[in-house]
């Protein structure tokens, strides 16, 4: 009933020993889930929430599938091209990747650990 809220990852299902909790075998189906939520809660790496299981445990509802999201960011570019108050060549210039500067030495000359200097 477990695996309905939650996941084992980057390990595969079988006994694990985890400190405070013991020997836990997750290849097995008769883990309690409150033992699962408690490892969940505690940062336990080798669980994973499922959908489901975040609504039927903590109340919070799956957020948007990737399609609706990708639909909505469309839609905003869209009302961004349309908008007339922005200028296309602002939002062509927002695009480009910022370019990066060289660096430049501040003096030519360095200091050395000895006290002495030496003049590049």
């Amino acid at each position: 009933m477990w695996r309905k809220y939650f996941k084992v990852i980057k390990i595969v299902p079988g006994p694990v020993i985890i400190q405070g909790f013991g020997t836990i075998d997750f290849s097995s189906d008769k883990v309690p889930v409150e033992i699962c939520k408690q490892l969940f809660e505690a940062d336990c790496r080798y669980l994973e929430i499922t959908a489901a299981g975040m609504e039927e445990l903590y109340g919070i509802h799956p957020v948007e599938t990737k399609q609706k999201v990708t639909e909505s960011k469309a839609h905003i570019e869209e009302v961004a091209l349309l908008d007339e108050t922005i200028p296309e060549a602002e939002l062509q210039e927002a695009d480009k990747p910022k370019e990066k500067k060289p660096r430049t030495r501040k003096s030519s000359t360095l200091r050395l650990r000895s006290g002495g200097q030496f003049k590049v």
